[in-house]
């Protein structure tokens, strides 16, 4: 099992991404991130079920639940600073969010590569590109 959280779980991407990741059985949700949503269950957000697993106010939590792998669908306000923690942290990244410049996108590829931590980059992210990724 492939243990997932998802950073921006509240919004409209990250809600879907948690849909997909709850009915993947290879992979298992175990958390969500999102400070407008703190301490909400992360299923009842994202209109599924609830899933007993209450929604984080920031990434700050890594080290109580690490997870393997964190979608991201922030903000470039954020992303960027996120990344590094995550990255820092061993823990593999796909980043739906728009806004890092290439200076930065090299800096988090030397940080991932110094902990052994992936990072995907992909800002035209979208529910199709999740849905074909799928089949």
């Amino acid at each position: 099992m492939i243990r997932v959280m998802v950073n921006g779980a509240g919004g409209k991407m990250g809600r879907e991404v948690v849909k997909a990741v709850h009915n993947d059985p290879d992979l298992t949700l175990v958390g969500g991130i999102d400070p407008t949503k703190a301490g909400e269950d992360v299923g009842s957000v994202a209109g599924i079920e609830q899933l007993g697993i209450k929604m984080n106010a920031s990434i700050d939590v890594l080290d109580i639940n690490k997870p393997d792998v964190i979608v991201d669908f922030t903000n470039p306000a954020v992303i960027y600073e996120n990344a590094k923690k995550m990255l820092s942290a061993g823990i593999h990244v796909v980043i739906g969010t728009t806004g890092l410049t290439a200076e930065q996108r090299d800096e988090l590829d030397t940080i991932g590569r110094s902990n052994q931590a992936n990072c995907l980059v992909a800002p035209n992210f979208s529910l199709g590109a999740v849905m074909m990724m799928k089949v």
